[in-house]
């Protein structure tokens, strides 16, 4: 669902800001991402669970197509495809940092 949801929201968020600005819509993905992430954190049962992570997928996906289009933006064409790579790399290593965290932290906190 989570997919699904990144396919819809990249389509809706590119037409979105197209119309009213990046910087809008880039704010308001990191506002739905933060949401349904905090919904993931208070979710009680397995529908819960998947509605969250519907809208985190809503807002995942339009942040990552804000923020690579400002790469593309912003670097000389020589320069885009590192820059859009480093960019890429930031959600594996950002699973790999919270599962060493979440690994260490799970004792203390449950």
């Amino acid at each position: 669902m989570h997919l699904i949801a990144a396919v819809v929201g990249g389509v809706v968020f590119g037409v979105l800001s197209d119309k009213y600005g990046r910087k809008l819509i880039l704010q308001w993905t990191i506002i739905i991402y933060c949401l349904g992430t905090l919904l993931c954190a208070f979710s009680n049962s397995i529908e819960t669970l998947i509605i969250s992570r519907i809208v985190t997928g809503l807002g995942v996906v339009g942040e990552w197509a804000t923020g690579q289009t400002y790469v593309n933006e912003t670097f000389p064409a020589k320069l885009r495809g590192k820059f859009g790579a480093l960019l890429q790399t930031g959600n594996p290593v950002g699973f790999i940092m919270a599962a060493i965290v979440g690994g260490l932290l799970a004792s203390i906190i449950g």
